[in-house]
This record gives structure tokens, sequence and C-alpha cells, in this order.
């Protein structure tokens, strides 16, 4: 099963995922993501700290399979 990472990004700033998740195909990586956003919108509601986020899905080459901007209406 292949290994996906989840990065969050703001212009320069980036937070790696070093772990990462086993999952079965870009998918379910992109399932996943969705609901991290929302965890992450639901953390933060009404606070603008958010702004410009994107969490990067890449698999375990480094290559990117999907950008998601912290924004509800984007997921």
């Amino acid at each position: 099963m292949p290994r996906y990472h989840f990065h969050l990004k703001r212009g320069a700033e980036r937070i790696d995922d070093a772990i990462g998740v086993d999952l079965p195909d870009d998918a379910a990586a992109h399932a996943v993501a969705r609901e991290v956003v929302a965890e992450q919108l639901a953390r933060h509601e009404g606070v603008g700290d958010l702004d410009g986020w994107q969490l990067e899905i890449a698999d375990g080459n480094g290559r990117p399979v999907a950008t998601i901007p912290l924004r509800l209406e984007e997921c």
C-alpha cells in the first residue's frame, strides 16, 4: 500500500509531514485530506490565521498528488 504525506504550506512557509500514512490510492488520500481540512476549519472557525494555507498531498516519492486550500468551499 502506498504511503502519502500531507504537508501544510503557505508561500515559502512549509510544515512537512515526515511520517505519512498508508492508503490504497490517490482517491483515498484526497478523501483523508478533505477530512483534515474540514477539521482544521472547524478548529479555527472565525480566525483568519488559515488564510493562504494549503494542504499538499504527496506520494511516497514526494510527487505532489493534489493541493487543497484551507477553505471549505474548495474542498
